[in-house]
C-alpha cells in the first residue's frame, strides 16, 4: 500500500455492495432459490446453466481484463471499474 498512489480506502469501495449483502456465498445462494422459485421443472436447469456459465464467463473476462485496464489507467480505474459492475450486477 505504501507504493500506491490512492488512499486504503478506495481499494475497499468495490467490496461495499457484496459485504451488505452478505457476501458471495448469500449472493449465489439467493440467486439459485430465485431461479429455482420461479422458473417450471423443464426450463430450470437451462436457466441455472445460464447463470453458472455467465458467473464463470464474467470471472474470466475480469481476470484477463484487469491486467490491461490497471496497465492503462492505473488501480482507481481497476476498482472504479469493479465497483460499477458489481453495482450492476446487484441491480
Amino acid at each position: 500500500m505504501a507504493n500506491w498512489e490512492i488512499a486504503a480506502w478506495y481499494v475497499l469501495l468495490a467490496y461495499i455492495p457484496t459485504t451488505l449483502l452478505g457476501g458471495i456465498g448469500v449472493v449465489m445462494l439467493a440467486s439459485f432459490c430465485y431461479i429455482t422459485d420461479i422458473t417450471n421443472e423443464n426450463k430450470r436447469a437451462w436457466h441455472l446453466a445460464w447463470l453458472d456459465a455467465s458467473t464463470n464467463a464474467g470471472l474470466l473476462i475480469g481476470l484477463f481484463s484487469a491486467p490491461a485496464i490497471f496497465d492503462a489507467y492505473g488501480y482507481i480505474t481497476v476498482f472504479g471499474v469493479v465497483t460499477v459492475l458489481c453495482a450492476v450486477a446487484i441491480l
